[in-house]
């Protein structure tokens, strides 16, 4: 029907408001609201995969814990709403910090070697490290949104062994 919503024909799935859903093996979400009068209307949650133009499978989960780990949610701590983003924003600003290092540095089968445009100028190291250092912030401020998260719902998550409030160890402040 929409990027986030789909209609199952002649199913009652009202009873799955809160599930976790794979559709086509690809795309994961969370049920929002299931409404059914003779068809089954889906919403999945703000924070769900946008769904695929064709669905050929969906499998659901009662526990949709990892999937908010992942995409994000909103949970309650100390009488506030927190919006949690998940670990994906955790994972852009890491490969962002991998890329500034070996951005142009290719491998190939007798070796690693450089690709420069012309067209283009090298930046300095300083500048390197001056991106780089950002992200690796960014990230180390995302890896304290997810400790936060999983502290505040470490019943979902018994494997995890709660952590301090805030990794402060993982900052790479240069100073040029």
């Amino acid at each position: 029907d929409s990027d986030r919503q789909f209609t199952a024909t002649a199913l009652d799935l009202s009873a799955w408001v809160g599930y976790a859903l794979k559709i086509n093996d690809t795309v994961f979400g969370v049920v929002k609201t299931a409404v059914f009068s003779t068809n089954t209307i889906i919403t999945l949650t703000d924070e769900s995969t946008s769904l695929p133009t064709t669905i050929s499978t969906v499998e659901f989960k009662t526990d949709a814990k990892y999937i908010k780990l992942l995409n994000g949610t909103s949970y309650t701590k100390d009488s506030n709403t927190i919006q949690y983003n998940g670990i994906k924003p955790f994972i852009t600003w890491k490969l962002l910090a991998i890329f500034m290092t070996d951005a142009n540095t290719k491998l190939s089968d007798t070796g690693s070697f450089t690709i420069t445009s012309a067209n283009f100028r090298t930046p300095s190291a300083g500048e390197i490290n001056a991106a780089k250092s950002t992200y690796l912030q960014n990230s180390t401020r995302e890896e304290n949104h997810i400790i936060d998260y999983l502290n505040t719902e470490s019943t979902d998550f018994t494997l995890w062994n709660s952590k301090g409030n805030e990794n402060i160890e993982n900052f790479n402040i240069m100073i040029i």
